[in-house]
């Protein structure tokens, strides 16, 4: 989506090179935002966690292979945090509708998110906290659909599930993808089953809703492995998202 650009125009405007290499901005991102998550949150040794979980192969091999989805966790872990100690909703939900309009990863988080704030927090708090989020990811995203409204289908709808043109190469063996390579039905039954997974969270959601930040965050973990483990174009390396949630909290 079109937040993730700006971590390119380094090496669009001045060529290839270790400082405009997209990858060296995407840790710099990572480190200043999680570093923010844990600070706001009220961690000790802020420094050090933020070093440790850096340095952990979770992060620190998807930053060496492309990084693109570790600037988007910081994002989260920072929109959680703002609701967490003393809640900020509505700055909350700017940095939420920032990391909407980065990755289509990061859209459950909203929707976990605001359903914490409705029950905790009630419903004028939550209408301003989602009003925001999502003013804040159109008017980011809205401009760049309007100029390309068919790469943005295909990038955040028709990708994930398989069904766009290009193929992923880093695709892995998790179980959606091996019923999607059987053919037309295995792929009909692991999009149904990413649905029907994705209707289950949402009726958790309703049923027993959660009312802190570490409940919404573990209901958030829950619904990404299970997005991930059944999406038909999917691969190891997002489980950092869960993994990544796990070690902030």
């Amino acid at each position: 989506l079109p937040v993730m650009a700006i971590f390119g125009i380094p090496r669009a405007l001045f060529g290839p090179g270790l400082l405009t290499d997209p990858r060296v901005w995407f840790c710099v991102g990572f480190v200043v935002l999680f570093a923010a998550a844990l600070a706001v949150a009220g961690a000790r040794d802020v420094l050090r966690w933020t070093l440790l979980v850096t340095a952990t192969p979770v992060i620190a091999f998807s930053l060496t292979v492309g990084g693109t989805d570790v600037p988007v966790l910081a994002l989260i872990c920072l929109g959680l945090a703002l609701l967490w100690q003393h809640p900020r909703p509505l700055l909350a939900g700017a940095v939420l509708g920032i990391a909407a309009a980065t990755k289509a990863t990061a859209w459950p988080a909203l929707v976990v998110a605001g359903t914490m704030v409705l029950v905790r927090d009630g419903r004028r708090t939550a209408a301003r906290f989602s009003a925001t989020a999502v003013v804040v990811a159109c008017a980011i995203i809205v401009p760049v659909a309007l100029l390309g409204m068919h790469a943005l289908v295909d990038n955040t709808i028709l990708f994930p599930l398989g069904l766009a043109s290009v193929k992923s190469a880093a695709v892995s063996p998790l179980p959606g993808h091996v019923l999607a390579d059987t053919g037309h039905t295995g792929h009909l039954i692991a999009v149904s089953l990413l649905g029907l997974a994705g209707l289950g969270v949402l009726v958790s959601l309703v049923v027993q809703p959660p009312r802190t930040v570490p409940a919404a965050t573990w209901r958030l973990i829950i619904g990404l492995v299970l997005m991930f483990t059944l999406a038909p174009a999917t691969r190891f390396g997002y489980f950092m998202y869960p993994l990544g949630l796990w070690a902030w909290l």
